[in-house]
């Protein structure tokens, strides 16, 4: 019997790691690196969506009061009470009523509104991602 415990170590058979046991710890960092990923993007996405419908909302009653005072309603009420001289005057009346409309601010309001719109898109495909991460977590 041996009594220097280099001798009786190397008399025991030697551990291997089991068949994948490699690509199983690969597998679960990237799992983790994927889902840390799309939480940030979730973060991102959300303080961006948060911060364009806050300029929306203040923006919207800066767009209604330009409305107001311009003559686009005077134009528009002409153009909804007197069906006749519209029919006569159409090509007048559309040109009128585009030059009266703030332009800029029907602008600015749909490209806030694309912007909004594409961020949401964005954040849904996003929750699909994690969604379809957490149901392969669950099935495997």
């Amino acid at each position: 019997m041996p009594t220097n415990l280099e001798q009786l170590l190397r008399g025991l058979p030697a551990r291997t790691c089991p068949a994948g046991l490699l690509e199983k710890i690969q597998q679960a960092i990237n799992q983790k690196l994927l889902l840390k990923s799309l939480w940030r993007k979730v973060a991102a996405y959300t303080a961006g969506f948060l911060t364009l419908s806050g300029t929306l909302i203040v923006f919207r009653s800066y767009f209604w009061t330009e409305i107001a005072h311009s003559s686009f309603s005077v134009y528009l009420q002409v153009i909804l009470s007197d069906y006749d001289k519209v029919l006569v005057y159409w090509k007048e009346m559309s040109l009128s009523l585009l030059e009266s409309l703030p332009i800029v601010n029907v602008m600015a309001w749909s490209l806030l509104l694309f912007f909004g719109i594409g961020l949401l898109t964005k954040l849904f495909q996003i929750w699909s991602q994690s969604f379809n991460y957490h149901k392969h977590i669950l099935t495997h």
